[in-house]
């Protein structure tokens, strides 16, 4: 009788190949709740190692002056409350559910998550007028060394500015009736805001009322805008008609930033526009260009207008008297071909898909209370949680890759809730996650990435060898 020899290896290996079967659940499987330390929020681990990477503790120790004591640390309340708008709790009342979660806890560094009352009296009393533009230079820093680890080294940049409206529901301070179309007459709050397009980054906002902005306030928003934009080589800024003024264009050949702007169609533009004469184009039934000097404008200025023929059915909806045709006109420094002038300002449509974005998936839209000072001041947390969504995606970038963002909604979905378990072993804390994960090689290269960060006098080290490909290039 002969013997066959038993193979370990090729038992286990044969083990391993065989096809898993999906556990059936119906109606009677049993289940109990007895799991400990578990997390559907295992990627806001990432978000936490970004946080401590990037010094957000210090950054806020630094700049924050509140003189009112709390029941934590101010820094620590703000990074709490950034938490939370990141995962999708987009009220403070929402601090109810997450306050036994253990990531939240163990990113933290607390034991107990403070009542939602706690945040609400942080958010209206602790924090003042002064604090957001605390706050807006926090952004700003990050944004800078996001850039540095992430080298990002973009030569030429589009940033993009434009107002919104928050509609408010009550006797918020401040709140005025101004351009409101789809709640008229209700009274409303306009936020300015600029953001990169290449990055998707929201570069700097700032909460005002419901009135029009006015040029004082475009250039104060301007000042925040360029002066952290300096660095690049080219920077292209692109306003709809709500930007043109004076004020706009003066802040523009301040800093040397070349501009693109939309082009209110009053009297004096409408005369110079009879008097053109139009060429064939692509884009649109007609293309010219002038050189005019608004009053009170230091030098003329070269202008872009096209002409659209419209449809039978629609509407006349500007101030021409002609029936055959619609307008568009633009203000710019820029030397180049009038078409292209057009297709780069139609790139700034990518703005509007960024608020709705910032509106619908974050918290852009929420008014949290009845002072102007508060909503300010949370207007500016919200934009943190929503750049950290875009801070997190330049870095954990596939290099010799065009980069293109995903909304925060997207980003939530695939690399945030994760289901995970925290263990202890030993004297050493362990994250396990599920090993059918689908996007382990984002996770891994990101968290790999943010743990080479170092810091030097001149400021972070790259982690990244190949420099940013934008998809607009």
């Amino acid at each position: 009788m002969v013997k066959q020899k038993y193979d370990s290896n090729a038992a286990k290996t044969e083990e391993i190949q065989q096809p898993k079967t999906v556990a059936r659940l119906g109606s009677n499987t049993s289940y109990t709740f007895t799991g400990s330390n578990m997390s559907p929020f295992g990627g806001l681990y990432a978000a936490g190692c970004f946080v401590e990477r990037m010094k957000f503790e210090k950054l806020l120790r630094d700049r924050l002056t509140i003189s009112r004591s709390t029941e934590l640390e101010p820094w620590r309340y703000i990074i709490a409350m950034i938490y939370m708008l990141y995962i999708g709790y987009d009220r403070l009342a929402h601090a109810q559910y997450v306050k036994d979660d253990p990531m939240y806890k163990g990113i933290l560094g607390i034991d107990q998550v403070p009542v939602q009352s706690s945040f609400w009296r942080f958010l209206n009393l602790s924090l003042d007028e002064h604090n957001e533009d605390e706050l807006r230079s926090v952004n700003l820093d990050v944004h800078e060394q996001v850039w540095q680890a992430g080298n990002v080294g973009l030569r030429r940049i589009y940033v993009d500015t434009d107002t919104t409206v928050e509609t408010v529901y009550g006797d918020q301070e401040n709140a005025t009736v101004g351009y409101n179309p789809k709640h008229r007459g209700k009274k409303s709050y306009q936020p300015v805001l600029s953001t990169i397009a290449e990055t998707g980054e929201l570069i700097c906002g700032r909460q005002r009322c419901g009135d029009t902005i006015s040029g004082e306030e475009i250039a104060q928003h301007l000042d925040d805008v360029f002066a952290e934009v300096q660095a690049v080589e080219t920077v292209i800024s692109r306003m709809d008609s709500g930007f043109y003024c004076k004020e706009a264009i003066d802040k523009h050949e301040e800093y040397g930033i070349h501009f693109i702007i939309s082009v209110k169609k009053q009297a004096p533009i409408q005369q110079e526009i009879a008097l053109v004469k139009w060429k064939r184009t692509k884009i649109a039934d007609g293309i010219a260009e002038f050189w005019y000097q608004p009053k009170h404008w230091s030098k003329p200025y070269r202008f872009v207008v096209t002409r659209y023929l419209k449809q039978e059915k629609e509407v006349q909806t500007d101030m021409f008297e002609d029936t055959a045709y619609k307008y568009r006109v633009f203000v710019t420094d820029l030397n180049r071909k009038a078409a292209k002038v057009v297709r780069e300002y139609d790139g700034r449509a990518n703005i509007e898909s960024l608020i709705e974005e910032g509106k619908n998936q974050v918290a852009f839209a929420k008014i949290p209370g009845n002072s102007f000072a508060a909503n300010s001041n949370f207007l500016q947390l919200v934009i943190l949680a929503f750049n950290v969504n875009k801070w997190l995606q330049l870095i954990g970038r596939k290099e010799k890759c065009v980069y293109h963002w995903e909304e925060i909604k997207t980003s939530r979905f695939k690399h945030l809730y994760i289901a995970s378990r925290i263990t202890r072993s030993g004297h050493k804390t362990i994250l396990r996650f599920a090993a059918d994960y689908p996007y382990q090689e984002y996770f891994n290269r990101l968290l790999d990435r943010l743990r080479k960060i170092v810091w030097k006098p001149g400021g972070i080290l790259s982690v990244i060898e190949k420099s940013l490909i934008p998809c607009m290039a």
